[in-house]
């Protein structure tokens, strides 16, 4: 079962949101499908929903993300400044969705990880997921998510 508009477009602007208020980056549909990564990271959440939000990053990209949000030059972009700018992303997109889809509701986060995958493809999606492309200036960034709605039980309103 593939996911409405609504939490398509939920997720969109939290995308976009974050790479454009944090990284200075905008991003827009590739020039064409696939793509390579070299980073990907991942959070957990529970709540009204519950799921995994996962996101791929080209190298360059992931330079440029540290790059723009710390001000720094290039060569003093490290593997552990990448690992920690690529985990907050993903938590601050994750959150920012959630709060989008259900803003009268907690969420619960896991502390999001990040580990290299070189030359890997984009993240897939399973039953009831999203999946979605973008580059910047030629950067790829892919994103995946996979959400169930979770049944209220008794005494919870």
């Amino acid at each position: 079962m593939e996911p409405d508009n609504a939490i398509r477009n939920d997720m969109i602007r939290a995308i976009f949101d974050v790479f454009e208020k944090m990284y200075y980056l905008y991003l827009e549909p590739p020039a064409g499908d696939g793509g390579c990564y070299d980073w990907q990271a991942w959070i957990a959440f529970s709540g009204t929903r519950t799921g995994r939000f996962e996101a791929r990053f080209s190298g360059a990209i992931a330079t440029a993300m540290v790059q723009n949000s710390l001000v720094l030059e290039r060569e003093e972009v490290t593997d552990l400044l990448r690992e920690d700018c690529l985990k907050e992303c993903v938590n601050m997109i994750c959150g920012s969705f959630l709060r989008l889809v259900d803003p009268q509701r907690i969420a619960h986060l896991s502390i999001p990880a990040c580990s290299r995958i070189r030359g890997a493809d984009s993240p897939g999606a399973g039953n009831g997921g999203l999946r979605l492309q973008f580059e910047a200036d030629g950067m790829r960034v892919a994103f995946a998510t996979e959400l169930t709605e979770q049944q209220a039980s008794r005494g919870q309103q």
